[in-house]
């Protein structure tokens, strides 16, 4: 169903709509080749070359021989060969903590957040990438529920029962005032974790990514994985990564100053839908006072320790 209205909103022109469309589709169906292409095919028109290039290329790699697939990766092929020589720009985009290590060259940390009653944690896939083991730092284990690497999104399930769980059914806006939290820098910065204020910046990522959101909230190593609220306590998305100071430095002779990057909460509750994991919403227009929004942050939040 969701590739017939995509492909609806292809042919009238409306491929920013169709973009939406097929990024659910590949996030309920990561192994759906049909939908990557359509998805690559969107992005082609809109002029997102890297996206419909990296679109393509997932399309091939899941391959499959009924008639649909094979119609989606000889139609991926002929489209990257339309596209134009892929550019080397330098390495912009850091994880904002999935792969910081600890004083023991073992361990990475990152954060979670409870998304279910049951214990359920939500968190990024490259925190989790190559663990052997995973748990808070209280000690509590957690295992691996689902991964999805093309959303950077985990679901983890533990035994604790939470006191507090995420709530979303945001409308995003730039401008909007929005707070991160998180367990950054872990043995420097305080073990009770931190809140940072900022705006959303931008209602797209770099290139145009729609998966993301650019925000100024400052956020550092051990960050990744966290909730970002809304001042009416809900999650907008998950904080994901920043933009690599030293390498646009480099490139452009300027230092970028609070660019940071939140996954969107439409990909993030696709997912759970995905996962079948009820999830709470809310359309509440009350606004909470900023150290309310804190203790809910802190109060749905663990700190993840994997691992390797």
């Amino acid at each position: 169903m969701l590739h017939m209205i995509g492909m609806a909103l292809s042919k009238e022109g409306k491929f920013e709509d169709a973009v939406a469309i097929f990024v659910r589709c590949v996030t309920i169906k990561p192994d759906d080749a049909y939908c990557f292409n359509w998805l690559g095919v969107a992005y082609y028109n809109l002029g997102k070359i890297e996206d419909a290039r990296s679109a393509f290329e997932r399309t091939i790699s899941i391959g499959g021989y009924d008639n649909l697939t094979a119609a989606a990766v000889v139609s991926a092929h002929r489209m990257l060969e339309e596209l134009p020589p892929q550019p080397k720009p330098p390495q912009a985009l850091n994880p904002s903590g999935g792969g910081h290590p600890s004083t023991s060259d073992s361990e990475k940390f990152g954060t979670g957040f409870f998304v279910s009653a049951e214990g359920h944690i939500l968190t990024n896939n490259h925190v989790v990438d190559g663990c052997k083991s995973l748990a808070t730092t209280d000690g509590a284990i957690l295992s691996v529920v689902s991964r999805n690497e093309l959303a950077d999104l985990a679901l983890l399930k533990s035994d604790i029962k939470p006191s507090a769980v995420a709530i979303f059914g945001s409308s995003l806006q730039v401008g909007d005032a929005v707070m991160a939290f998180g367990f950054p820098l872990p043995g420097l910065l305080t073990a009770e974790g931190n809140s940072t204020n900022g705006i959303i910046s931008a209602l797209s990522g770099p290139n145009g990514d729609l998966n993301l959101i650019q925000i100024t909230a400052p956020v550092q190593p051990g960050n990744s994985g966290g909730p970002l609220v809304d001042q009416y306590g809900r999650v907008v998305g998950v904080i994901v990564a920043k933009l690599d100071a030293l390498a646009v430095a480099k490139a452009t002779g300027d230092i970028p100053q609070n660019v940071n990057f939140a996954i969107r909460d439409n990909l993030v509750t696709a997912f759970l839908d995905s996962m079948e994991i009820p999830h709470r919403t809310s359309n509440s227009t009350t606004a909470m006072s900023w150290p309310a929004v804190a203790r809910a942050e802190k109060n749905m939040s663990v700190a993840i320790v994997c691992t390797q």
